[in-house]
């Protein structure tokens, strides 16, 4: 059950988009054992003096905190800048491993589903932007250059390589 205090966070739009799609509309209510729950908990501090809310327009994420068994939210529920920064930073890191997965599992079972196709679904899939694409085609392109070098690097590779 969440309390009544929310709190701002400030990120891309695709992120807001990305994390509306998993949990619902803004304020997101996130559930007390999820882990966005147990990052915030540990990261909010005091609320200091001259603590105002701020609202960061088109790139705010607001939550609704949980209620913590251990922790009263009602006087700790302030999240630095630096704080909202490392929780962008995760929340970021955990889109591109959603999107890297899916574009991988897609383009796997279906042979003839293109790339672009792919990510064509999963910008419907996940409300996000137009404007998105080419982001994330860059991104993917770039994920599976790496993942090419990683396979021709790899000494246990170089018997099939040099075989072909």
């Amino acid at each position: 059950m969440p309390s009544n205090i929310t709190i701002n966070i400030e990120c891309p739009t695709y992120l807001i988009s990305f994390f509306e799609s998993l949990y619902g509309k803004q304020p997101i209510a996130l559930p007390k054992k999820e882990n966005w729950s147990a990052f915030l908990r540990v990261n909010l501090h005091r609320v200091p003096d001259d603590f105002k809310l701020e609202y960061y327009g088109e790139n705010n994420l607001a939550i609704l905190l949980p209620y913590f068994e251990d922790f009263n939210v009602n006087h700790k529920f302030c999240l630095s800048k630096l704080k909202q920064g490392v929780f962008a930073d995760t929340l970021e890191a955990s889109f591109l491993i959603t999107f890297r997965r899916q574009i991988d599992k897609t383009l796997k079972l279906n042979l003839d589903i293109t790339k672009k196709d792919c990510i064509y679904m999963f910008i419907e899939d996940y409300n996000l932007s137009e404007n998105c694409y080419d982001m994330l085609i860059r991104n993917y392109s770039r994920y599976r250059k790496t993942q090419r070098m990683h396979y021709y690097r790899n000494p246990e590779n170089m018997d099939l390589i040099s075989s072909v």
